[in-house]
Order: C-alpha cells, then structure tokens, then sequence
C-alpha cells in the first residue's frame, strides 16, 4: 500500500472473481512492470499481454466499454483503473462495473506497473467437489439471508448510510469529527431521502439481496445525473463530514470518482480534513488554486476532486 508501506488489501464484488474462476484460475500474480501502457486479457486458453496506449488516461467508464469492443466480448468482466490509478494518486482504487476495491491505493499500484486492465473472458463451467451437499447449504443460507432483516434494508436503501438514525443515536461524523451527531438537514442526505433518485436495483454474482441502485438525480444544480451505486462512503463522508446537506452533489461526486478511479469515502475523509484545515486558517486560498474550501461547499468538492485525479496543483498535494 503506497498509504501505509504494508500489506494492501482491497475487495469488491460483482463478476470478476466467478470469471477468473470460470477461467481456471484462483489467483493472478503480476510482478514487474510494463515499459509502457498494457492490459491483460485472461481466458480459458492463455494469458497475454496487450497494448493499453489508446485507453491510458480514458475515464473507467470510456475504457471499460472500448475493451469489450476491442476483445468483441460484451460480457468479458474487467478490473481496471481510471486517471487517478494512473497518476498514482495514493487513494486510487480498481474499479468492475458498479464495484470498488477501495482502500489501500491498490490503483496506485497498478499504475505503477503501467497495468490498466485485467479482462477475463471466459465460458467454462465451476465443478462442485460434492453438489448435493452444496445445494443443501445454499439453500439453508438462502434462507437465512431472505430472514435477515438488514436483506430488506439493503434490499430498499442499496448501500446509502441511514444518516438520520446514525445522527439520533449521536454516532455521526460530522465536520471531520468535531462533532457527533447533530447535524442540520441530516435527512436530506439520509438513505430514506436519496431513495427517491432510485430507479433499479442490480445484483452481484448470485446474490439475493440486489443492494446496488441506480440512480438519477431530478432536481437542483445537479439535475440529470446519473449513475449507479450510491454507498455509505460517500453519503456519509462527502455529506455530514464535510457539513454537506445537499444531496444531488453526492452523487455527482460520486460518478466523478468511479469515472476517475478515486476511492470515495478516502476522498470524502481527506476533503473533510482539507475543508477543517481551511477554516482554522492553517490553509487558505493561496494554497487551494483559489477555490474556497468552507464548509458544505459541495461546488469547491466536485472541483478538486478532478485536481486530486490528475494531480494539478493543490491536487497534487492531496494526491
């Protein structure tokens, strides 16, 4: 991890993991580094190695959707960084389709490597050592997942944080932790609100429960985003933290975040740290490119946030 200097570990969900399975393989090893841009296309057959020139420094989004047409695999499933992964931004995360390995600058290390992406394509079939004792305990954790109350919760909500809950119960973060709890207008970035923008819930590799919302944002500056995934790490830290109360801007910022490979709720925490930083007056708008970083100012986030990415000016001290 370039953020610690030890063990990086990072997790999503999704259908990479089934993929690579489906492949043959239960781990992928990648040492070295490329002498320029490259990804890795991993089937059944052979692993190699491709040029990744004309996708390096393209959105995740823009890249993800040019492999599939280059590998004429619609359903190949892909690992990959953005920007900020490349500039090795230490919060950098590696992105599949809705999902996020943050935590620990795993993107930043796949930059190092020149490493853009890891695209599986593959058909075969995973063997179940004993089926009938498989089926078995699926079906009991089956049913013992449709049971757990949190299944309809995640089920309703996704991801999103019940900010307005974690507020009475005084166990939120707000204005980078000085205090915990009270914070005005809470419900307007609680789960129970940003329901609301939903309009369809997926689901990753045969999972029940479908907590992963698409989204579109119908009112205020932020009219006609839209997106999907909105998680607790981003309501919570790009909200309450930074003395935000405005929903439409967490989820643009978090689209820009997945479209640059920038872990969400690193960026959320480390702008509540900057915006604190700011109005004790230890930084001012000499050190910020003139962009004022004043409490709630959801504008000034969504502003650096692309500075972070590509390491322009304070950015780049941020990165």
């Amino acid at each position: 991890s370039p953020l610690t200097g030890i063990l990086g570990d990072a997790n999503f969900g999704g259908f990479f993991a089934p993929a690579m399975k489906k492949a043959g393989f239960d781990h992928i090893i990648i040492t070295g580094k490329a002498d320029h841009p490259v990804y890795l296309h991993v089937t059944e057959e052979a692993v190699t190695i491709r040029d990744a020139s004309h996708i390096w420094s393209r959105t995740i989004p823009d890249a993800e959707a040019a492999l599939k047409n280059e590998l004429a695999d619609p359903q190949a499933q892909i690992a990959l960084i953005g920007p900020a992964g490349e500039n090795m931004v230490y919060t950098a995360c590696v992105s599949h389709r809705y999902n996020v390995a943050g935590r620990t600058g795993m993107g930043a290390v796949m930059g190092s490597k020149n490493l853009k992406a890891v695209c599986v394509s593959a058909q075969g079939k995973i063997a179940v050592a004993h089926p009938e004792e498989f089926a078995r305990v699926r079906k009991t954790w089956l049913q013992k997942t449709k049971e757990n109350p949190f299944t309809k919760f995640f089920g309703t909500f996704g991801s999103a944080g019940p900010l307005d809950k974690e507020d009475e119960s005084g166990l939120l973060a707000v204005k980078n932790f000085s205090q915990a709890g009270g914070f005005e207008n809470v419900e307007m970035v609680s789960a129970g609100h940003l329901r609301k923008f939903f309009t369809r819930s997926h689901a990753c590799h045969a999972c029940p429960v479908h907590c992963i919302q698409s989204f579109e944002v119908t009112e205020g500056p932020y009219a006609g985003t839209r997106g999907t995934k909105m998680p607790e790490g981003c309501n919570s830290s790009c909200g309450p933290s930074c003395g935000n109360a405005d929903p439409g801007s967490l989820f643009k910022i978090n689209n820009l975040a997945n479209a640059y490979g920038l872990d969400i709720l690193d960026f959320g925490l480390l702008m509540a740290t900057t915006l604190d930083w700011y109005e004790h007056g230890i930084i001012g708008d000499e050190h910020t490119d003139g962009i004022p970083l004043n409490w709630g100012n959801h504008q000034s986030m969504v502003a650096m946030l692309e500075k972070i990415a590509f390491r322009q000016g304070f950015g780049n001290v941020l990165a």
